[in-house]
């Protein structure tokens, strides 16, 4: 049984797609049962959707932002649905071969929410279903859509949940670390010594030739090559190559 993965290029998973592949397939053997959407508890609100309670199909898809208005249909509060702002999309779909046909026979469809929202409104005469699987905790997966995202995958990869994709691996820059997951580029050549004691922070990656107050106080950032950072200031960023930042 031939299974499409469906990414748009900015996924990060850590362990591993397989416990989600078997329970895809051992779907899939209802032919109907054409996408299954991965997602994760978050803890910030996001775009609706709404669920069966029994199986996780797909009944509503919200794809718009979050807002305190939803347009919901009335079959909805007759079946045993729950709609949930608690998840959030990973970006990876698992898809029958069938989906490709949507994008041949529908030359306007640019992404997967268009298909999603075409398998919605015309479940009964395409005979398709899909449905939502919600990764367990211990399964880190993340799709970068904005700078939010990039400054969580960020800290995820200081954590190292995304391992074996480390710093380090990508590149000539060597790293040493330090506790609360504090990494340092070196070269040949760098004196990281004097600053490895006063960075007061954690999930932090700092480049070369950076010169940081040691009353400065880091979180969750990642600062590129030759930056200056100020005294007794708060950052949580996302910094590269800049000259000065106060």
């Amino acid at each position: 049984m031939s299974t499409k993965l469906y990414l748009s290029g900015r996924e990060n998973m850590f362990p591993t797609m397989r416990d989600c592949l078997l329970f895809s397939r051992e779907r899939r053997k209802d032919k109907c049962n054409v996408m299954t959407l991965l997602y994760t508890e978050s803890e910030f609100e996001n775009p609706a959707i709404g669920l069966e309670a029994k199986d996780g199909k797909l009944v509503y898809y919200h794809q718009e932002e979050p807002s305190s208005h939803l347009e919901l249909d009335k079959r909805l509060f007759f079946a045993d649905t729950y709609i949930r702002r608690d998840l959030r999309d990973t970006g990876i779909a698992l898809c029958s071969p069938n989906i490709c046909a949507q994008y041949s026979d529908n030359f306007d469809f640019q992404h997967k929410g268009d298909i999603i929202k075409e398998i919605l409104a015309n479940e009964e005469i395409l005979c398709q279903y899909i449905h939502v699987d919600i990764l367990p905790p211990t399964v880190s997966a993340f799709s970068v859509n904005d700078y939010v995202d990039l400054l969580h995958v960020n800290r995820l990869m200081l954590q190292r949940w995304l391992a074996p994709l480390t710093l380090g691996l990508v590149g000539d820059t060597r790293f040493i670390s330090r506790r609360n997951n504090v990494f340092y580029a070196i070269s040949g050549q760098a004196d990281y010594s004097s600053r490895v004691t006063y960075i007061d922070g954690f999930n932090i990656v700092v480049g070369l030739n950076c010169s940081i107050s040691p009353s400065a106080n880091i979180r969750n950032s990642s600062i590129g090559n030759n930056c200056r950072l100020g005294m007794s200031c708060f950052y949580h960023l996302f910094c590269r190559s800049c000259s000065r930042c106060f």
